[in-house]
């Protein structure tokens, strides 16, 4: 019979585990409807987004953020699983915690916001390449008037 506490003996499952990423900051304000004055403010001076900017341009949102806690979940559990309930708050909770909320910023957010800006300056790039002066207009120019002399 072992005398150690059960939460040096004993370890979370994968459900349990999931349940605690979900109670994490970044997944708890992404599964509200509406989220605080404070907790939008907090979440633009850390990442320069909101919460509802995250769920407005991102319909699959709660399927993708799924999807993310469940791989970084099975990351984390590696070959031996999460040990103790001790050791996976000690040396797992925080690391899988920061991959999800990477994650979630990097696929969910910055994604779009990337592809907004970028959409942008190519419009510029032809525009102003391909405006009256600019050096595509001349090289086409050019090659139409070569081939029309033809």
């Amino acid at each position: 019979m072992s005398y150690e506490p059960f939460y040096e003996s004993q370890g979370p499952t994968q459900n349990e585990v999931i349940c605690y990423i979900n109670n994490t900051w970044i997944c708890k304000q992404l599964n509200l409807s509406e989220n605080t004055f404070e907790e939008t403010q907090k979440m633009k001076n850390k990442y320069n987004t909101t919460f509802d900017a995250i769920r407005l341009n991102n319909p699959e949102w709660k399927n993708i953020l799924d999807d993310i806690i469940e791989e970084e979940i099975l990351k984390g559990k590696g070959d031996i699983g999460f040990g103790s309930y001790r050791g996976y708050q000690t040396f797992l909770h925080n690391q899988i915690t920061k991959n999800v909320e990477e994650r979630v910023i990097r696929e969910m957010w910055q994604y779009y916001y990337l592809g907004k800006k970028i959409k942008v300056l190519q419009r510029t790039w032809i525009h102003n390449k391909f405006a009256p002066g600019g050096t595509g207009y001349n090289e086409t120019m050019y090659e139409f008037n070569e081939l029309k002399n033809r």
